[in-house]
This record gives C-alpha cells, sequence and structure tokens, in this order.
C-alpha cells in the first residue's frame, strides 16, 4: 500500500486470536520475590537453547491483568502456546508475550537485548536510533479492527465470494488502550483486484463511513468486540474497510502512517476485497 515493502514477516491479517487465561499476576511474584522500589525493568526469558527474552518496563509489568498464564481456554497450557508458563502481557506486542518460561530478571537500569535493539523495533527516517537500539522498541499494540473474511493471498489471489443479495458481514475491534466504542465501515467499488491497495479511507468523495453493531459484551479493555452490519449486496467487485475507536478517543487513523522497515504497527483501514456474484 506505501510502494515499497516490509522486510518483516509477512502476517497480514493472519496472527489474530483471543483465549481465556488462567495464571497468576505478575506483580504478585515479582512482590514475593521481594522486588525493590528501584527497579527498572524486567527481562523473561524462555527455556530454548536459543534464550529467547524480550524485556518490559516495570510499570507495565506491574499493571493488573498482566499474569503468568498455566492455562488457556479452560486446560493445561498447550505445549504450543507455551507450556509449561507464559508471559500474558495483553497490552504489549506479542513478541514481549514469552513462551516456555524458565526466568524472570529484574534490574535497576533499562535492559537491552537482540529482541529489543535488533529486531522488534521501529526502523526508518522517523524513527531515531535509541542506543544501543538501532531503532525505537516496540511496545504498545495499535487499535485496530479486521473482517471474519478471507484474505487474498499471492499464492491464491482469490477475493472472499458472497452471494447477491442480504449478507451478514462481521469481524473483531480490539485497542489496548480502552473499550472499543464504535466501528465503522464503508464499502466502495473496485475496478481491479489490485484497486483495494489505492482506496484511500479519508477519501469522502469515495468511502462514506456508516455504524456497524457491536454484538459482544466488552468484560475489560484487553478484551476484542465483534462487530457485523448487513449489506444488500449486488453483483460485482467491492471493497469494505472497517475502523474502531475506543472510549479514551484513540482511532485508526485515515493518513498514511510513517514507514518503518519491518513494517509494524501498521493500522489503518484497508479495502478488504470482496467479489459479489
Amino acid at each position: 500500500v506505501m510502494g515499497r515493502p516490509a522486510e518483516g514477516l509477512q502476517w497480514r491479517w493472519g496472527s489474530n486470536s483471543q483465549a481465556n487465561w488462567d495464571g497468576v499476576e505478575i506483580r504478585e511474584i515479582l512482590e514475593r520475590a521481594g522486588l525493590k522500589r528501584e527497579a527498572v525493568a524486567v527481562n523473561f526469558i524462555d527455556l530454548s537453547a536459543k534464550k529467547y527474552n524480550r524485556p518490559i518496563d516495570i510499570q507495565e509489568v506491574l499493571r493488573p491483568g498482566n499474569i503468568l498464564a498455566y492455562g488457556m481456554n479452560g486446560a493445561w497450557l498447550p505445549w504450543d502456546h507455551g507450556f509449561p508458563l507464559r508471559v500474558v502481557a495483553p497490552r504489549y506486542t506479542c513478541a514481549s508475550n514469552v513462551k516456555w518460561l524458565g526466568t524472570i530478571y529484574v534490574d535497576t537500569k533499562p535492559i537491552w537485548v537482540e529482541w529489543n535493539t535488533e529486531k522488534y523495533i521501529f526502523e526508518g527516517p522517523d524513527f531515531p536510533p535509541q542506543p544501543p537500539a538501532r531503532g525505537i522498541p516496540v511496545t504498545f499494540t495499535t487499535i485496530r479492527s479486521a473482517l471474519a473474511l478471507k484474505w487474498v493471498e499471492p499464492a491464491d489471489p482469490t477475493p472472499h465470494r458472497l452471494r447477491p443479495g442480504p449478507n451478514r458481514i462481521w469481524g473483531f475491534a480490539w485497542s489496548p488502550f480502552a473499550k472499543i466504542q464504535k466501528v465503522e465501515y464503508a464499502i466502495v467499488r473496485l475496478t481491479t483486484l489490485d484497486d483495494w491497495k489505492r482506496v484511500d479511507p479519508a477519501d469522502g468523495a469515495r468511502v462514506t463511513w456508516q455504524r456497524a453493531r457491536l454484538t459482544s459484551r466488552q468484560r475489560s479493555e484487553i478484551e476484542w468486540v465483534r462487530f457485523e452490519f448487513e449489506w444488500d449486496a449486488s453483483p460485482g467487485l467491492y471493497g469494505i474497510l472497517t475502523r474502531a475507536t475506543d472510549e479514551k478517543g484513540n482511532a485508526q487513523p485515515l493518513g498514511m502512517p510513517k514507514w518503518n522497515k519491518l513494517g509494524y504497527g501498521w493500522n489503518r483501514p484497508v479495502a478488504h476485497p470482496v467479489q459479489v456474484g
């Protein structure tokens, strides 16, 4: 969409999930271990030979809701999700939710490791280095929304297909900062399949935003919310955009974000290609 490829792993919309976790708050573990007032950062290190690790600032670590999880969806934590123990820090990027946890290290000064100096950083002309980091470490996730529809992939360039007539479209929205207040959607005609990349969500002549319904209850700000809307669709090729706003006024930006080398943080509304008929 920005005319230059990102070098990071191409997740697209394929990495979203939500679970119910069982665990104990990290704050309680640290306090029982004798956490000192001078603590600045906490590093979580896994049990693998590579010793993957990702530090988190102490202020965020001590927030309610950050846990060491040993259970997932009513069962013991599965191996591929980090058995026997993993970090769950919902507001922070997934890279900070260290799986197969083996060691917790606390320091009275900032902790710099490979995974917050060279990897999982914002790097580019608008992100000055924070030595020893080559850029700005990725911390919080961003407010986002996504449709529960098939996405166009290079290996399968076929848009999601819908039948003409009434359709119920749905998806999910989430924010690391507050509960979702509203989700809007817009439906535009596409001239070609690649036209989805050129739809400007701020183009009022082409994009008309409407309010979707929020159809699930958010018990806390760290949960996602389901939204849906009805569409009486005529045959043709379309792009569907969605935009979430939370209760603190954070919203997905209509303007183009600043480019970064690895492509992190993208949350501008993108037209989701759909073929009707």
